[in-house]
């Protein structure tokens, strides 16, 4: 994303780079990743469990 999306954006003048370089991004996305996906794991995915539906989406079934 830090070196397609953000040299895009200043390409399309939707974006400004001051005193930034795209290599200062890529941390920030990885950060964001392991975040995301702590969170996901953490409260999606045991809050299934514990209802009994995430067998359920494994199989390919949401039953609501």
């Amino acid at each position: 994303m830090a070196v397609i999306f953000e040299p895009m954006t200043v390409w399309l003048e939707i974006y400004n780079l001051d005193n930034w370089r795209y290599i200062y991004s890529f941390p920030i996305y990885i950060i964001k990743a392991v975040v995301i996906k702590w969170l996901v794991d953490e409260f999606i995915l045991k809050k299934a469990s514990r209802d009994g539906s995430l067998l359920h989406l494994f199989h390919g079934h949401i039953h609501w």
